[in-house]
């Protein structure tokens, strides 16, 4: 699959000096827990004898040619199956079980952090709205689904590639809220 590339209003590749800034202390402690969670999911799809791989916090099975011992043995169906299995027999980050007031700090946190990385970002809603939408559908509005990725109906093509994408998660990581999983 291949993915539609636009520029944002910046991005990182412009030529103007971006400010220092400093992520939260809470994105690493996000980051450190994806990483624990990824790996104990690569571990149990190997204690299956399935190849995984963890890429920002999400694991999921190697394919690729079979002399690099990916997986050539299983149907689609059994490989869900077997990704369930592992995925349900984990512990969830304990970020998981934000409270709404702390995953809209986060989402400002999120913004601001996308902003320091050279991107033009719109305000945030009121935290009365987003909470309100948070609660009542758990779409509620984030930088990385609302403004680089997929529009909320899921109609659009990405407006980063997925390069970027990875590499803006791995500096501002996202919470239970804003995490998006892209691939190519």
């Amino acid at each position: 699959m291949s993915t539609l590339s636009a520029c944002a209003s910046q991005g990182h590749d412009s030529d103007e000096t971006l400010p220092t800034y400093t992520p939260p202390a809470w994105m690493a402690e996000v980051r450190a827990q994806n990483e624990e969670y990824a790996n104990a999911g690569v571990a149990c799809l190997a204690a299956h004898g399935v190849e995984g791989t963890a890429d920002n916090g999400t694991f999921g099975i190697s394919y690729g040619p079979q002399s690099q011992g990916a997986l050539t043995h299983m149907t689609d169906e059994e490989a869900d199956a077997l990704l369930t299995e592992c995925s349900e027999s984990l512990s969830l980050p304990d970020y998981v079980n934000n409270s709404a007031d702390e995953e809209y700090d986060r989402v400002l946190d999120l913004r601001e952090c996308v902003i320091a990385q050279g991107y033009d970002m719109p305000d945030a809603p009121s935290r009365e709205v987003w909470t309100e939408q948070w609660e009542r559908t758990r779409d509620a509005w984030v930088p990385y689904y609302h403004e680089m990725t997929l529009d909320p109906d899921g109609l659009e093509r990405h407006k980063v590639t997925v390069e970027e994408m990875n590499r803006l998660q791995s500096i501002c990581v996202p919470s239970t809220v804003g995490a998006t999983t892209v691939s190519r």
